[in-house]
């Protein structure tokens, strides 16, 4: 996975009280056979239709968020607020939403009946041209199967509909945040010991994400190596509003020699630590096969494409963030180029692609580099305004 999508997050809620499981009664739901909805991942997030009273709409599916509609859709369908509350975000940026009920939201087949959503204001609506943000608090009684093959989400009431006997699948339990996120367990030895309870986050674009205090943890070594730190400055998180969060940390590179998910085994797994309390797996595992999340029973299973995954590939040198809209460079990971750029350059362009404002929105919407690309000229300017080229190679450079 590029370096440069562990900065770039889309955002997860921190539980407020109108939205959680507990704190509102379940909605009536009218019960059908299991239904299944095309997905488009061209930004490489989960897209869906949904209905909201009786139109089609594009929603974002994040099991790491609750269910809320954008400004402009609310008041479409000039729905009555029912009360306003703060929140913090997961970024820790401070904000409020408005929250109303709706008469019915419709995933496929399945109807939702008098639903509380939060309404709030985001760039990430507009960024990713989507009405509103599927969280799994609207799918509690449910199992969620998402297929990579025909990219497609199916949703049942019954996990037996899936015909589990005919997998060689893995069960690992599932606990849910008071928003209904869910944390799985993940593991990073082949022993009985390394296990590490993660959330699974379809709003979160790679595989995997170790969280800043346990990359510093040298009691966890036995688990991961620590192949660089540094200090990362510039913006490594986006908030749900149009702020950069810009910090100067010290973050890690790390090689975890094991990834266990399931009954799948990842080696040698390069990742970079983030400002998150827990570690993070995200829909890049479907690149390697599909899953099934299943709130009703609590129990998560991976099928994997191959049982075993090498995933020892050769990465770009730098990572990005932003600094106000500036697409900027926060940290030089290759030794060798340290002398040709500097941490807080400005990127001007990589590849024919350049950065010259909305970027906000354009590190939302497509990756730096093509997936394929094995190396691409890039274009910053330094802090004299000095502009320089150089061509950057995707290597193995420990």
């Amino acid at each position: 996975m590029s370096r440069f999508w562990r900065f770039i997050f889309l955002i997860v809620l921190s539980p407020a009280a109108f939205l959680t499981a507990a704190a509102q009664k379940k909605s009536a739901v009218q019960r059908t056979q299991p239904t299944s909805v095309p997905y488009d991942d061209a930004t490489g997030l989960l897209i869906i239709p949904v209905s909201v009273e009786g139109k089609t709409y594009h929603f974002l599916f994040d099991t790491g968020s609750f269910t809320a509609l954008s400004p402009d859709l609310g008041r479409r369908l000039k729905l009555k607020k029912e009360g306003r509350v703060n929140f913090v975000d997961a970024n820790n940026m401070e904000g409020s939403a408005s929250f109303q009920e709706l008469k019915e939201i419709s995933v496929g087949t399945f109807r939702f009946y008098n639903k509380k959503v939060a309404v709030f204001p985001s760039p990430l609506f507009k960024c990713l041209n989507i009405d509103g943000v599927l969280g799994n608090d609207l799918l509690v009684d449910y199992a969620i199967y998402i297929d990579p093959e025909k990219k497609q989400l199916t949703l049942s009431n019954n996990i037996a509909d899936f015909k589990l006997a005919q997998h060689n699948t893995f069960v690992s339990p599932v606990v849910f945040t008071r928003q209904m996120s869910p944390f799985i367990d993940t593991k990073l030895t082949h022993e009985a010991t390394g296990i590490f309870v993660t959330i699974f986050d379809t709003g979160f674009r790679g595989l995997y994400q170790v969280a800043r205090a346990s990359a510093a943890d040298s009691t966890l070594t036995d688990y991961f190596a620590v192949l660089d730190s540094g200090k990362i400055k510039g913006s490594n998180a986006l908030s749900v509003y149009d702020k950069n969060i810009e910090t100067i940390e010290t973050q890690y590179r790390l090689l975890l020699p094991e990834l266990h998910i399931g009954n799948a085994t990842f080696l040698n797994v390069h990742v970079q630590s983030m400002d998150k309390s827990y570690n993070a797996l995200g829909i890049e595992l479907l690149k390697y096969g599909g899953c099934i999340l299943d709130n009703k029973n609590k129990r998560f299973y991976f099928f994997p494409d191959t049982p075993v995954v090498n995933l020892d590939e050769r990465e770009w040198p730098l990572s990005f963030g932003l600094s106000d809209d500036d697409l900027i460079i926060t940290y030089v990971w290759d030794p060798r180029l340290r002398d040709e750029f500097e941490v807080g350059d400005q990127v001007l362009a990589i590849g024919q692609h350049a950065y010259n404002g909305n970027n906000f929105c354009d590190l939302l919407s497509r990756p730096p580099f093509p997936e394929t690309a094995t190396a691409e000229e890039i274009t910053v300017k330094d802090k004299k305004g000095v502009i320089k080229k150089l061509l950057l190679k995707k290597e193995d450079y420990d």
